[in-house]
């Protein structure tokens, strides 16, 4: 095949996809996440998706990543941690670490592509820092085994179900690890909702997904 037309069927497929609510669980131009109409005139470009994804040259340093765009974040995370828990997290990993190279607060949002600086930063309101002692744990294996040790009080995730189709493992984690795309999805939430959550309302409905009790 030509290459030209190669890259333009590889291209017009990208913004098929891009461009489709479906695909992409939601409509993003409406969210947080629509870049397109940012705030303060740090996206110049117009553009929706340029701030997070490039069809080249894409920046491969978090495993998982798909057409990233941003720099990656350097931070030391305090991983979340209490005395009851059957499992340890570490530093955050695949798409967590992805979500913290803007919503840690020390990344400039308009690092993507080739900027190397910026003056814009993530709003407190969307802002966790590097202290994630205070936000769900993230970056932690979730198996069976976590299931059985917990006394029942985390369903198995190999088993029950995730109520969007698949179970728990299938739909919600990835490398059998629980992450910020476990609860939220990027590109826009059930019914748009402000805070990307996959279920809303979220109480009780999206906890009881894992949490047994």
């Amino acid at each position: 095949m030509n290459v030209k037309i190669l890259e333009t069927a590889i291209i017009a497929f990208l913004a098929l996809i891009i461009s489709s609510p479906e695909a992409m669980g939601g409509q993003i131009e409406n969210t947080m996440h629509g870049f397109a109409i940012m705030y303060d005139g740090w996206n110049n470009t117009g553009e929706l998706c340029v701030v997070c994804h490039t069809p080249h040259h894409s920046k491969n340093t978090v495993s998982g990543s798909q057409l990233w765009n941003r720099d990656d974040t350097t931070a030391n995370f305090t991983p979340y941690s209490r005395h009851s828990m059957k499992s340890t997290p570490g530093q955050p990993t695949g798409p967590s670490r992805l979500c913290l190279g803007c919503h840690d607060g020390t990344i400039a949002l308009e690092r993507f592509g080739d900027a190397t600086s910026g003056n814009h930063y993530i709003s407190l309101w969307g802002r966790i820092g590097t202290n994630l002692m205070n936000d769900h744990p993230v970056s932690m294996v979730y198996d069976s085994t976590l299931s059985n040790i917990s006394g029942a009080r985390l369903r198995d995730p190999s088993t029950s179900p995730s109520t969007l189709g698949g179970t728990i493992g299938q739909d919600l984690l990835r490398n059998s690890r629980l992450e910020c795309t476990s609860c939220h999805n990027p590109h826009g939430g059930q019914n748009n909702n402000g805070y990307m959550l996959l279920k809303w309302p979220a109480d009780p409905q999206l906890c009881l997904v894992c949490h047994n009790k």
